[in-house]
């Protein structure tokens, strides 16, 4: 395991998820920005895994956040949600995320690789439930598969 590596992955890992929840309007990023990330990742392996590239799951979520509005009456504008506007301070990411994460580096330790996206895409796709588990299943993309 190279510690300098996964300090590089981490830090594009969670700078990236933090981007992407405010690009989508959310103020603190959840696992869905975090699996976003990874498949933003040069190495490719989350890609791999996937079988899918960012812009699609990027895609997929957005379906799948309209949908769960629209089902609760809520109508989503067709040029998509406002961007959330970036909080100074200490980093915070929703429950989701950091369970993830935490998750994804037992999965790298246990490889002995290092970090790597298809660690953060094993490690969300056991999630049973949430907003990646909606998303993959709109998707196609079996969960079990990706464990």
């Amino acid at each position: 395991m190279n510690i300098i590596h996964d300090i590089r992955t981490i830090n594009a890992l969670l700078t990236e998820a933090e981007r992407q929840a405010l690009s989508l309007g959310d103020s603190a990023p959840g696992a869905e920005h975090l699996v976003l990330a990874a498949l933003m990742l040069d190495e490719g392996s989350a890609r791999d895994l996937l079988g899918i590239n960012d812009t699609r799951f990027r895609d997929a979520l957005v379906a799948t956040h309209a949908a769960a509005l629209e089902k609760v009456g809520i109508s989503v504008p067709a040029e998509g949600l406002s961007p959330a506007p970036a909080k100074p301070g200490v980093y915070r990411s929703e429950a989701s995320a950091q369970e993830v994460f935490q998750r994804a580096k037992v999965l790298a330790k246990q490889d002995r690789g290092g970090l790597k996206g298809a660690h953060i895409i094993r490690a969300a796709a056991e999630r049973e439930h949430g907003t990646v588990a909606r998303v993959l299943k709109h998707l196609g993309i079996d969960r079990e598969f990706l464990r």
